[in-house]
């Protein structure tokens, strides 16, 4: 029989540890700058990533930031949309009804979650994918799988706008932590880049430095050659002749730049 997820002392009916899973490790890592605790739970022996497991993630104050259920194999229907947004509303209300005043609701998606079976086929977990801004800037989430079974469960997940994909580590996700530890392909948008903080400190000053570039090159194509096309000197007091040398100093250096940035992307990937 199947035992509920604990948290703060409350055992969560919804959101269900399979029968014969134990825990079988629990590290300490980094989300959004808060450490964390990553339990893993399955059955007693070594773990093989994306094997049938459960996935949660607590925060230092004990509450849930995320559950993930890769274990579910069954024939059952999935819920109405209606019912499936009734069913994360709940959730989120009943884990911390504070924080869910400030959710609203946004959409409900169909996808397919998986996990490899014990006989190594990959088992497909068709989920309603409730999802919902908050105020503080996040997106939320509740899948909710065959016969209204809870697969997952996340909160405080934020998107990397820049980038057009996830910004938040996904420590719940063996193939990106696979990723994470050069043991895997990087995962293509919208799934977070799966990089060591050295190299996302290279690639975060070198996109630093190339909006310098650029604001430079406006700044001297724009109102620079302009003002010494007329009054034959820039604010700065620039030649226009200086001032097109600089123009193509610039524009050399962003090419340059553009490629060292395509270089360390292709070391990620």
């Amino acid at each position: 029989m199947s035992t509920p997820l604990t948290v703060l002392g409350t055992p969560q009916l919804d959101l269900q540890i399979p029968d014969g899973f134990v825990r079988a490790s629990e590290d300490t890592q980094t989300r959004n700058g808060e450490t964390v605790s990553v339990v893993r739970y399955q059955k007693p022996g070594r773990i093989v990533m994306n094997n049938p497991h459960v996935t949660v993630i607590f925060g230092r104050d004990g509450r849930l930031i995320s559950y993930n259920n890769f274990a579910v194999d069954s024939i059952a229907p999935l819920p109405a949309k209606e019912d499936a947004i009734d069913q994360a509303v709940r959730i989120f209300a009943t884990l911390d009804s504070p924080y869910a005043r400030g959710l609203s609701f946004i959409r409900v998606d169909r996808y397919n979650r998986h996990f490899t079976n014990d006989h190594g086929n990959q088992v497909e977990i068709p989920v309603r994918w409730v999802k919902f801004a908050h105020r503080n800037g996040s997106y939320n989430w509740v899948s909710v799988g065959p016969g209204g079974q809870i697969i997952e469960m996340e909160r405080e997940s934020e998107w990397d706008y820049f980038r057009s994909r996830r910004a938040t580590e996904e420590w719940n996700y063996d193939d990106w932590v696979l990723a994470r530890a050069g043991k895997g392909p990087q995962l293509a948008a919208p799934e977070a880049f799966a990089y060591g903080d050295c190299a996302m400190d290279q690639f975060d000053i070198l996109i630093e430095q190339l909006g310098q570039l650029n604001e430079r090159a406006r700044q001297l194509e724009d109102v620079d050659y302009i003002t010494a096309s007329y009054k034959g000197f820039s604010n700065d007091g620039l030649t226009l002749a200086e001032v097109k040398d600089r123009i193509i100093d610039v524009r050399h250096r962003i090419t340059t730049l553009e490629r060292q940035l395509d270089d360390v992307f292709d070391d990620l990937s």
